[in-house]
């Protein structure tokens, strides 16, 4: 319990300030109390400040438990409760607590020892939800608001809703859910149920998510999960996932025939637009389109079968040179005429999105062909090639759906790019020949 000394004004008198634990502010309204210890003698006023100390620390522990509300006067009444000094003879009680002016490093210490305990039970009452709040009631008015602002995915919403509901039977066994302690109990048994790094973190997050949520909204005081993410050594960004090898790009291309399957398409827009899987396989026929006399994908999310990772997902990428020699405009103006509206109609739309649905073909589409890297690398292969043939960092990233700017300024200021520069730089994609094809 921190106290502190303060000389008055003219000098003449010594003040103890008491800082009141953080859980009790909003009921006493103050952050502090202050009180006169009596004296001008700094080993007596701080033999008094300490006792002072106590008989707050007492208090406040009563006032955790009950959390009755109140004005200042009722809690300085209690504070102050049996606590006389004697000017004459230089005592000074504190609930029943004798203390001697003529010990007083030894009173002190003595006292502050009553006093430790105290404070690290305050400190860990300032967890505690606000009264009639159980966790059960906080998940359901944080999932309720979240939903009413469409803040999350299907998906998403599923997975933290499955997290808290986890973490909500964990605690019956466990422990108070609004404890540091079982917290970090949850996230050591998630380590030790051999659960991948990545997913341990991604659990962290979003409870942290849930009760930094909690505690801007008056349930609790701290959010328990704050900085209980486990830190790992940083690969770098071009060894996180590896790029096709041009044999792997060989392999890819030589297995694929659209004319015999349409499915095919979509490793094929993968390499040259390095656009994700899902923003491919929920493309609607309509999302090619010309602009600018330009032929290109409208990457947008329109529609309510269609989800994107964020703002800087929404684009126009132009269709490849390549893409047009191998038929995909025809393709699409076959499909126009038949009156289907989705451009891979064979990748039904899921929980996920209809990149589940890819997905999985890719899988199984690479198993067959002995293939090694994933869908996602090929993305890094388009990123990679581009760079390596000069384009401007900022030109790939807006080809890409990434943001990019070191500054504020850049990001909100900076214009698109036109479709026409788009266009020349995506142009630079060129890969060896193959099965009599130049790409």
């Amino acid at each position: 319990m921190a106290h502190y000394l303060v000389r008055s004004r003219h000098g003449t008198c010594l003040y103890a300030r008491v800082v009141i634990p953080r859980p009790l502010r909003a009921l006493l309204g103050r952050r502090e109390l202050r009180r006169s210890l009596g004296t001008a003698d700094l080993r007596l006023a701080r033999l008094r400040a300490a006792a002072l100390a106590y008989r707050a620390a007492v208090t406040f522990e009563a006032l955790m438990r009950s959390r009755k509300p109140g004005n200042e006067d009722e809690f300085m009444h209690l504070i102050l409760d049996n606590v006389a000094i004697d000017q004459k003879k230089g005592t000074f009680s504190a609930e029943r607590i004798e203390i001697d002016p003529q010990n007083v490093d030894a009173e002190i210490k003595a006292l502050e020892a009553l006093i430790a305990p105290m404070g690290r039970q305050a400190q860990a009452a300032s967890a505690l939800p606000t009264p009639g709040s159980t966790l059960s009631e906080i998940i359901a008015a944080f999932v309720k608001e979240k939903t009413a602002t469409k803040s999350w995915t299907t998906k998403t919403q599923q997975e933290v809703e499955s997290l808290l509901g986890r973490y909500n039977t964990y605690c019956a066994t466990h422990g108070s859910p609004f404890a540091k302690e079982t917290a970090r109990a949850f996230k050591a048994d998630a380590l030790l149920n051999h659960l991948d790094l990545r997913t341990v973190n991604k659990h962290v997050s979003r409870l942290s998510s849930f009760f930094e949520w909690a505690r801007q909204h008056g349930y609790i005081q701290d959010n328990i999960f704050a900085g209980l993410t486990v830190r790992k050594p940083k690969a770098k960004a071009s060894a996180a996932r590896p790029a096709y090898s041009q044999h792997d790009v060989q392999a890819l291309l030589g297995s694929l025939n659209p004319a015999a399957d349409a499915r095919h398409w979509l490793p094929l827009l993968g390499l040259y637009t390095g656009a994700r899987i899902n923003e491919l396989a929920q493309l609607h026929v309509a999302d090619i389109k010309v602009v600018d006399g330009i032929d290109v994908f409208d990457i947008n999310q329109g529609s309510t079968d269609k989800q994107l990772k964020n703002a800087q997902s929404e684009r126009l990428v132009p269709v490849h040179s390549e893409l047009i020699t191998r038929g995909l405009l025809d393709h699409v103006k076959a499909l126009r005429s038949k009156g289907e509206k989705r451009l891979f109609p064979k990748f039904p739309g899921g929980r996920d999105g209809h990149g589940q649905a890819a997905s999985r073909w890719f899988q199984r589409h690479r198993k067959r062909h002995k293939l090694q890297p994933d869908f996602h690398a090929l993305r890094h292969t388009c990123a990679t090639r581009l760079r390596e043939a000069g384009v401007a960092e900022d030109v790939v990233a807006e080809l890409l759906g990434h943001s990019y700017g070191a500054s504020m300024s850049f990001g909100v200021y900076a214009k698109a790019s036109s479709v026409g520069k788009l266009q020349d730089a995506l142009e630079k994609l060129r890969f060896a020949e193959v099965a009599g094809t130049v790409t």
